[in-house]
């Protein structure tokens, strides 16, 4: 509970700065690993590195997250007008959910083979021994090419926290659930305006509820009816050939995986650009400010999850559409002022220029290839003098900075602040190499989802949204209250889901045209926010009826991952847009300040919540599992009831200088690797399926396959000692199964090795 208190001190430094205190607090916590990143790779360019546990690695971790404080009151000065308590609220929400989080958390502690929770808590370990350059866990000597930003933030969590891996799994784990509800909360309360009743309804939901499945307690059986589900798996696998993840439901599963990770970070990066474009700064600095959210925005996803970059352009892109759409004549006319002010010539050049800067500057600091300082400052110097010779605006940039104003100091800073940002984005995901060289889009010949499936899954979010337009309609015309409802009606006996979709995002479309075209005054930025986010969810959930990403593993994952990706992000996006539209029908019959309607409104609160979290009320003890006297929260009770023993080896393991260790292959989703995993031991060879993806070094996956039957087969001992030498490997495991591989094991000699411990089934040796 310590990164509430963390949360706490930044809500206090941020009081008194002239930011919105929310988004202060979470950027400065979000940004704090990356700028961290930044100074260990500078400290280490120089040649004083430090470990990342050590004091020099917690002090330049607590300046990173005062560095955001610093510049704002530099460049801005304290805040100047008091502020409303009301500024709290998404603070105490995140703590009230991050305490309900962490509790449930901690009934279900075990990393047992389900899932992909050792896959999980394999690269965490991993990345908390090394976030300057992530190993990949399962094959050592490989760099990880995965996702790592949240990792890294697990890091920054332990060694601030002092939390051991299992403990920051968990804290991670609790995290990002709440960050997603708190992030929620927040969109609805300040983006669509609506109470905090509103907010809290709409997040709780979001975040704890489920599909229509969940509260049906449904499967899809073999037949492709809907049958009674007496587990917890079921709602999840209601989209034919398909994955159909909810946030719930992630959360249930207790994988530390990327997509579930980053859930906030869209509905909180949308808050941020809302705050951006609805400030009253000039056009011009919102313009800079908002691109450069967006630039950045990409590089931070390309880092935490590389799926939601598309998504989350095509959401900016939506936005954009349609406030175009409400301000048509008033955009045109500022983008012909503004080229008449800036010749396309002179933009092209200014980007030049910057692009030269950026690039030379980015070189020099983080090439791997080792060349002296002066060479590096070379590139710098010439960088700058070809950026220099490009740049359109010499004069009036040497006048600004001659004359030295307040707001010229704020420009600077954050300049140097953005630079910092861009610079560190950069570095986060430089170690990525694509999975499957060019993304491609393919249209496979495979099973559509049905309406039936869509209502199954999608069925809350379609309600309130339909409910809302017919809503709408009924309030300003019969007549069309009476198409629309033939139309859906018609949509709906067809048996594609895509139709539905289709009618829906038309309707919206005409919607938006309608309104814009009958407005009589200016709309704000929150209506486009508002329209915008119902169509873009609507089109995220249409995307996979038309079109698949292709995927490395090919064949029917094609249109399972992407279903699969997108419906993780489309479930917040829609269901926002849904309350939004909501919102809107609601206050066509009441006004927004009626007593009368609190009491209506907390009742339909409550009764939508008892069905919304049905799922969880069901599945939550069916996931707990019993308190361990012996291991407590280390989560190795299961595993060691499974295999006897393992629980000491693991802990042993753990105690131990960092070294390679060895165990038997086997499949997938399974204990494989589960020793040097939990003992947080970097492994010789671990789910092979899983490495040959991500490294695509199937050669080496391939001869330490080999290698391992041969360790294990090997009868001699210092000829086993002799190949464990040869492969670098420390440590040799010998439990229940590997004698289920190597049934002879057990008789074999180790003597040329150090036994370090034997308990039960499983033995540990030591070269």
């Amino acid at each position: 509970m310590m990164i509430l208190v963390l949360i706490g001190l930044l809500a206090v430094v941020g009081w008194r700065l002239p930011f919105s205190l929310f988004e202060f607090v979470f950027s400065c916590l979000l940004l704090a690993p990356l700028f961290w990143l930044l100074g260990a790779a500078t400290f280490s360019w120089i040649g004083c590195g430090f470990a990342p546990a050590s004091v020099v690695s917690y002090v330049l971790y607590t300046a990173c997250l005062g560095l955001p404080a610093l510049a704002t009151f530099l460049a801005f000065g304290p805040r100047h007008t008091g502020r409303s308590y009301s500024d709290l609220y998404p603070l105490i929400a995140f703590a009230v959910f991050f305490s309900v989080a962490r509790y449930m958390c901690g009934l279900w502690p075990d990393f047992m083979a389900m899932g992909e929770r050792l896959r999980d808590y394999g690269i965490l370990a991993s990345v908390i021994q090394a976030p300057l350059t992530p190993q990949e866990p399962w094959m050592d000597g490989a760099t990880l090419n995965y996702y790592v930003y949240w990792y890294r933030f697990g890091a920054m969590l332990s060694t601030l926290l002092r939390l051991e891996v299992w403990e920051t799994y968990h804290t991670l784990a609790s995290f990002a659930i709440s960050f997603y509800a708190a992030a929620i909360f927040q969109v609805v309360r300040v983006l669509i305006g609506g109470s905090v009743l509103w907010a809290i309804v709409s997040s709780i939901a979001i975040s704890f509820g489920s599909n229509y499945a969940g509260y049906r307690i449904w499967r899809r059986s073999e037949g492709g009816v809907f049958e009674h589900d007496e587990g917890w798996w079921g709602p999840s696998r209601v989209i034919q050939g398909a994955i159909n993840e909810f946030p719930a439901w992630s959360f249930l599963l207790g994988d530390a995986h990327p997509h579930y990770l980053n859930l906030g970070s869209l509905p909180f990066l949308v808050v941020v650009l809302f705050t951006i474009l609805s400030s009253g700064s000039s056009s011009l600095v919102k313009a800079t400010q908002a691109c450069a959210l967006v630039a950045a925005s990409v590089l931070f996803l390309a880092g935490s999850n590389a799926w939601e970059v598309p998504m989350w352009l095509g959401l900016v892109a939506v936005i954009c559409f349609v406030y175009c759409v409400y301000h048509g004549e008033s955009v045109l006319t500022s983008f012909h002022g503004f080229l008449r002010r800036y010749p396309p010539v002179s933009i092209l050049r200014a980007i030049a220029s910057g692009l030269v800067l950026i690039v030379g500057v980015g070189d020099a600091i983080l090439s791997k290839i080792d060349v002296s300082i002066f060479a590096r400052l070379f590139v710098v110097l010439s960088a700058l003098g070809f950026a220099a010779v490009l740049c359109p605006g010499k004069r009036w940039l040497l006048s600004k900075l001659s004359s030295m104003r307040k707001w010229d100091v704020a420009t600077i800073i954050g300049a140097l602040f953005w630079s910092a940002v861009f610079l560190s984005l950069y570095l986060s995901s430089r170690h990525i190499v694509p999975e499957g060289g060019s993304l491609t889009l393919v249209r496979s010949p495979i099973p559509v989802t049905t309406t039936t499936e869509l209502f199954v899954h999608w069925g809350f979010h379609l309600f309130v949204i339909v409910a809302a337009l017919l809503l709408l309609l009924s309030a300003e015309s019969l007549l069309a209250l009476v198409v629309v409802g033939m139309l859906l009606a018609l949509a709906v006996l067809y048996d594609k889901g895509a139709l539905v979709l289709f009618t829906l995002v038309a309707l919206q479309c005409l919607r938006i045209l309608r309104d814009a075209a009958g407005a009589s005054e200016t709309k704000p930025w929150r209506v486009a926010f508002v329209e915008a986010l119902l169509l873009a969810g609507l089109g995220l959930v249409l995307m996979p009826e038309i079109v698949f990403l292709d995927d490395p593993y090919g064949g029917e994952n094609e249109r399972m991952n992407t279903i699969f990706k997108i419906y993780t992000t489309a479930w917040g996006v829609l269901a926002v847009g849904g309350v939004g539209l909501l919102r809107r029908a609601t206050s066509s019959y009441i006004e927004s300040d009626s007593r009368m309607s609190y009491i209506p409104g907390v009742v339909f609160s409550c009764i939508f919540l008892s069905i919304s979290l049905r799922f969880l009320y069901h599945s939550v003890p069916m996931r707990m599992t019993r308190p361990s006297e012996v291991y407590g929260s280390e989560g190795l009770a299961i595993p060691n009831s499974d295999h006897t023993g393992s629980g000491e080896a693991i802990r042993a393991l753990r105690k131990l200088p960092r070294g390679r260790v060895l165990e038997a292959q086997g499949n997938a989703y399974s204990y494989t690797s589960f020793v040097s995993t939990l003992a947080g031991q970097p492994s010789y060879l671990g789910w092979s399926n899983h490495v040959n993806l991500l490294t695509k070094k199937y050669d080496e996956v391939g001869r330490r396959e080999k290698i391992t039957d041969q360790i294990y087969r090997e009868t001699d001992c210092s000829t086993r000692r002799r190949l464990a030498q040869q492969e670098d490997i420390f440590y040799i495991v010998i439990g229940d199964l590997e004698v289920k591989s190597y049934p002879d094991i057990k008789a074999h000699d180790f003597s040329c090795f150090t036994k370090i411990m034997e308990q039960g089934e499983y033995a540990v040796y030591a070269q």
